[in-house]
């Protein structure tokens, strides 16, 4: 008599800890292969058991795009609530007078966190490159350096998934150019970007993408943790384990 296959909070923690174990957390997974991966088979039974489970705990994962099949996990939102999913120590637990946590553990946690958005990121790069469709030049410089509109298209409700003022790539067949993102209009789904160098008629005329730099970002803040210093009393571990709290709060 074949088995009842775990479902709820059950399968969703065997889901977590099993994508976790995979050599790319961050790559996309369709319903039977993520059923396969849980339950041990693929088959139609399994992947809608799996889809229930998906959707009963929708805020841990990316849904599929406009009728695709593929999911992903919001890792940094797994780590968040169920760090104990992935062999982490609880945020809270810093907290507790009787914790054996440490600087060393706490930093590795969070630049470890800091490694999953970095392929997530990378990932979704891949899968959703930015295209703009035409640029035109503002006539507008400073500083050595020449400001352009261009038009963009993005999926249907998507938002655009690189912050003000961040590094951008600009990729043509030919030649790829760095840029920096200075504003975004998304009911006329436009940019305004910097570049150092003028870019030529052809440049303007012909479609190109758009890549975010967000990785860099990231790399970047993990590189500052890697430089803090892991003792026990500077100010930023102290207010990390919230032992930087007056002792006798001001009254008004």
């Amino acid at each position: 008599m074949p088995t009842t296959p775990p479902s709820g909070k059950d399968l969703f923690e065997i889901i977590i800890r099993k994508w976790h174990r995979r050599s790319d957390p961050a790559g996309s997974l369709t319903l039977p292969q993520i059923a396969n991966m849980a339950l041990g088979l693929g088959n139609a039974r399994n992947a809608s058991i799996v889809g229930s489970t998906l959707n009963q705990f929708g805020d841990y994962f990316h849904k599929p795009r406009d009728g695709g099949h593929l999911w992903k996990v919001k890792w940094l939102k797994v780590e968040q609530d169920h760090p104990a999913l992935l062999n982490k120590v609880a945020p809270t637990t810093f907290n507790s007078p009787s914790t054996s946590a440490t600087p060393h553990s706490f930093l590795a946690g969070m630049k470890q966190a800091i490694d999953d958005e970095i392929s997530a990121v990378r990932h979704e790069i891949q899968r959703n490159p930015i295209k703009a469709l035409a640029a035109r030049d503002l006539h507008l410089s400073g500083d050595g350096s020449f400001l352009y509109e261009a038009v963009i298209e993005l999926p249907r409700d998507a938002e655009l998934p690189i912050p003000e003022g961040v590094k951008i790539h600009l990729r043509w067949r030919w030649k790829e150019i760095e840029a920096t993102l200075l504003s975004y209009d998304p009911l006329n789904s436009t940019i305004i970007f910097e570049v150092e160098r003028p870019l030529s008629k052809s440049d303007l005329q012909r479609e190109f993408l758009v890549m975010p730099c967000v990785d860099e970002l990231l790399v970047k803040v993990k590189s500052r943790l890697s430089s803090l210093s892991p003792q026990t009393h500077p100010l930023v571990w102290r207010v990390l384990n919230d032992k930087a709290k007056p002792s006798h709060p001001r009254t008004w």
